[in-house]
């Protein structure tokens, strides 16, 4: 984590600053995992919050990085418990709560009000916990997660509308690359979407 506010703290001090902006961000998001191939995959909800610092490299390209922390829910319902884990292997919800601080370096392009982004993304899991229940067996149990991909990469791609001076409200869908563990049966990675709105400071 410290290696990640390092690196944005450079990234924001290599530009001139008398070319920039900085402004802070917020809002909602559903998240879900790709290639589970057992049980229903469906996308729980979250929210987001941090900052943003952008540098102009022309009158239509700018350069956007940001630090975020972010609150995502997933679920992976209706799968088969192992034997031992729950009695008589019921069919179990597994719902994951995921926090995570995220460093996206967006390349953005905005000719007009309508602006585009793309880029990748720098996600570091703070910590992570997992429910695995069954209501009506009355069965439940949290855990923290283990054996976690802590550091993990993603590509974002966004697109938005610039309200006012201030204000402008965005979309962004974010992929995974890196899979949440390399020790599960199967190489799960998060996806995430997101939509929120943007506020220049200065």
């Amino acid at each position: 984590m410290k290696k990640i506010i390092a690196l944005s703290f450079i990234l924001l001090a290599s530009f001139n600053f008398a070319q920039n902006s900085f402004g802070v961000t917020a809002g909602g998001q559903t998240s879900g995992i790709t290639n589970a191939k057992i049980g229903d995959n469906q996308n729980g909800y979250g929210a987001y919050a941090g900052f943003y610092y952008r540098t102009s490299l022309n009158d239509k390209f700018s350069f956007q990085t940001e630090l975020t922390y972010s609150y995502q829910n997933i679920r992976n319902l209706d799968v088969l418990a192992p034997s031992g884990i729950a009695e008589n292997s019921l069919m179990m919800d597994y719902k994951y709560q995921l926090h995570y601080i995220k460093l996206p370096l967006l390349l953005r392009y905005q000719p007009n009000k309508i602006y585009g982004e793309i880029g990748p993304e720098l996600t570091y899991l703070l910590s992570g916990k997992i429910r695995n229940e069954n209501e009506e067996a009355g069965f439940k149990n949290d855990s923290d997660l283990k054996d976690i991909n802590a550091l993990q990469f993603n590509v974002a791609i966004g697109a938005g509308y610039q309200i006012n001076e201030k204000l402008s409200t965005g979309f962004r869908f974010t992929w995974g690359i890196t899979p949440i563990s390399d020790n599960l049966p199967y190489d799960i990675k998060v996806f995430n979407i997101a939509l929120g709105i943007n506020y220049t400071i200065f």
